[in-house]
């Protein structure tokens, strides 16, 4: 066969328009799992900076005991297409964490190779949530959630030290060129409800307060006092000024100040990470390819995307014919998107060949449900194999509701 200089560049330059994606890697400590693509290095470089975040807000908060009883999964997506197919209807995020009763997990945008600090950071904030909401769950505002977050991930370790609450150009540049949101306003306000242009002043201003509170000992205190009370029902304005003895109205001209004036500093302190470096491993050909599908498909996705995944879904299992994980997530797909007949055909066969294995006694149980049978005795056994799982727990307390 004749090969043509055009031809052969017209082969080259369609191989640089198509990039090809790094095979999945999974590293993991009592704490979470990371899935990463690039390396075994990056990915296990990634997630022993985790460990040592983790380490740290344990430091801080006097988190004390072992792992939380649920794992969170945190996915570094190099690709842009599969993190546009995860994120939904959160655009403008590189970020986001997301808790259901089939996983948990967090998702960073990592296609932008140029910024690897900022995917870092990105890791910490969404890691951050999950701290919060595993060890020191309460009734939060939201402007405290995504504050803290904000003021955390900016943590960073070297020479024995550890450094967080860095400035962060990005939140303040939001500050000057867009229109300030009166801080009454800001304590009481739900981000999911605000209009998405005042979205990136929300953050900003939320991590200038955390920034100004946290970072000095007498306003921390008088911080937590603020988020008990406001969680006993009292309205935001009200207990500002209970706690802190001035209107909050007066709270503006303070933070503008603090901002203008450069005054915000990180906090050092002694650090020596205690978890050795992290290994990553690559995952199987199978795990592999169904990775992301099997991520949609437990953190939900939209009624009409709902036929490209199912579809996905199904391709990627015909190539795995006789692999049971294979087998499981095609028979997870068919019960919440497709043919929940051909699902409970599945099922029964996985069943039949596995009659201990809690992931498909979930399925099973969970196919009762739907169909309206008793699933009782099929949730406990589930239940007495893999005890307080909570995606075990959960489908337990709804067989008894229904």
């Amino acid at each position: 066969m004749k090969v043509t200089v055009k031809r052969l560049i017209g082969v080259l330059l369609l191989l640089v328009a198509q990039p090809a994606f790094a095979a999945w890697f999974r590293a993991e400590t009592p704490a979470f799992i990371v899935y990463g693509q690039g390396s075994a290095r990056q990915v296990g470089a990634a997630a022993t900076q985790l460990a040592a975040f983790d380490q740290l807000l344990r430091q801080l908060t006097g988190t004390t005991g072992g792992a939380p009883r649920a794992r969170v999964s945190i996915y570094l997506v190099d690709d842009a297409r599969d993190f546009e197919r995860l994120r939904g209807n959160s655009v403008g995020f590189d970020g986001f964490y997301t808790a259901t009763p089939n996983t948990i997990a967090a998702f960073v945008d990592r296609s932008d190779t140029a910024h690897e600090a900022r995917a870092q950071s990105v890791m910490f904030h969404e890691y951050a949530h999950h701290f919060m909401f595993a060890h020191q769950p309460a009734s939060y505002p939201a402007w405290y959630i995504e504050g803290l977050a904000s003021y955390w991930e900016t943590a960073r370790f070297s020479n024995g030290k550890a450094r967080y609450g860095d400035y962060d150009s990005g939140r303040a540049q939001t500050m000057m060129l867009s229109n300030w949101m009166p801080v009454a306003r800001l304590l009481g306000a739900d981000w999911a409800n605000l209009p998405g242009y005042e979205t990136p002043m929300f953050y900003a201003q939320s991590w200038l307060v955390v920034h100004y509170l946290a970072s000095d000992p007498q306003r921390a205190a008088a911080l937590a006092r603020y988020l008990e009370t406001v969680a006993g029902g009292t309205p935001s304005g009200t207990a500002f000024a209970q706690v802190f003895g001035y209107p909050v109205e007066r709270f503006d001209k303070v933070l503008i100040d603090y901002v203008m004036g450069r005054t915000l500093k990180p906090t050092e302190l002694a650090f020596v990470p205690q978890q050795a470096a992290v290994p990553a491993a690559p995952l199987s050909a199978v795990a592999d390819a169904l990775l992301i599908p099997a991520a949609q498909l437990d953190i939900g996705v939209d009624p009409g995307k709902a036929p490209a995944l199912l579809d996905r879904i199904r391709r990627i299992a015909a190539r795995y014919p006789t692999d049971w994980s294979a087998q499981v997530v095609l028979a997870t797909a068919e019960l919440r998107l497709g043919d929940r007949a051909q699902a409970r055909v599945l099922i029964d066969s996985l069943a039949a060949a596995s009659p201990d294995s809690a992931p498909v006694l979930v399925l099973l149980g969970t196919a009762q449900l739907f169909d309206h049978q008793a699933a009782s005795a099929t949730l406990a056994h589930a239940d007495a194999l893999r005890p307080e799982d909570y995606r075990i727990l959960f489908l337990r307390a709804l067989s008894r509701r229904t």
